[in-house]
């Protein structure tokens, strides 16, 4: 289970949203949300970003959610860890789905962990990881098995080279997010690139990206619920379809894919990213900004304030 830091980490952020929008949405209305840009890639295993990490944790989910109580199922509906902390066996849910309609699998989770620890996907969410057996190898160009392996169509296990107390945790961030591998060979090396070059499994989907605004529409219980990011969103009228307001800076920040009090919690203190030659067991950098954020919107709940009164979403890029 997280920390008691993390745990107040994640409450903060759900206050700071809470506090920062004023008035409820029904199931009909639509949040407006103006970020500073509109980001360029969506693929959950590259993106960069506040803005991108926002809509990539609405868009996909991963084994594991955070939560105000801790760590929850996500697409899993249950794990088990070994005694030894190194190996963890996790069950899907039955109902686990593609927007599209198929069954998430557990093979879908073993490829975003392939790409993952692919050289030419470069992604630097990689680092975080290496506590899988055959990480660092992969990541080096060594063809050697990594510690992520299907067994049967609804049973995802990971073997660990050594203990990593927060491994439930990563795995709610975008880099673990699942991945289809048919869909994502379609693309032809635009995956994440475009509306018709996405596919999720989360709570959204993207219905709307065309260079001037991005829309995410609800569906299951968030079904009815449409957020539209659009930069440069002008001060409205409140109306009763149609609720508009920003992300505040400060709430932006913990949206980041090493949320600060996440990552200086691993961390310790802030120091440069060492990539693909930290040793296992060992916490990785911190990377303020990086994009893979865990924070989201409870749409069904959110409340809003008029854009002028609250600053708008940046959009910042990794450090090192």
């Amino acid at each position: 289970m997280p920390s008691n830091r993390l745990k107040a980490a994640f409450l903060a952020l759900l206050l700071l949203i809470s506090c920062c929008f004023g008035g409820c949405l029904s199931a009909e209305d639509e949040a407006v949300l103006a970020p500073a840009a509109l980001p360029d890639n969506l693929d959950p295993q590259l993106c960069e970003g506040e803005t991108a990490s926002f809509i990539v944790r609405h868009l996909f989910e991963g084994l594991t959610v955070q939560t105000p109580d801790g760590i929850a199922p996500g697409a899993a509906e249950s794990w088990t860890v070994s005694a030894d902390g190194l190996t963890y066996t996790f069950t899907l849910r039955p109902d686990a789905g593609w927007s599209d309609g198929e069954p998430v699998t557990a093979d879908d989770f073993v490829f975003a962990f392939t790409r993952l620890f692919d050289p030419s996907t470069g992604s630097e969410a990689a680092a975080d990881y290496l506590a899988i057996s055959g990480a660092s190898e992969r990541l080096a160009g060594e063809e050697v098995p990594i510690g992520v392996r299907a067994e049967g169509a609804d049973t995802v296990v990971f073997t660990l080279r050594a203990p990593d107390r927060e491994f439930l945790s990563l795995l709610s961030l975008p880099a673990a997010s699942p991945c289809r591998e048919d869909f994502f060979r379609e693309t032809h090396g635009r995956y994440g690139l475009s509306l018709g070059d996405i596919l999720g499994n989360g709570r959204f989907i993207l219905s709307t990206w065309d260079g001037e605004y991005i829309r995410l529409r609800g569906r299951g219980e968030d079904e009815g619920t449409v957020i539209r990011l659009e930069p440069g969103a002008e001060a409205p009228s409140i109306g009763k379809k149609r609720r508009r307001g920003t992300i505040p800076g400060s709430t932006a920040s913990c949206l980041t894919s090493r949320c600060r009090s996440f990552r200086a919690k691993r961390s310790g203190r802030p120091s440069p990213p060492t990539s693909r030659n930290r040793s296992p067991g060992r916490k990785p950098p911190f990377r303020p900004g990086c994009g893979k954020g865990w924070g989201q919107l409870n749409c069904r709940n959110l409340p809003l304030t008029p854009p002028s009164t609250a600053p708008a979403l940046p959009e910042t890029r990794p450090r090192v």
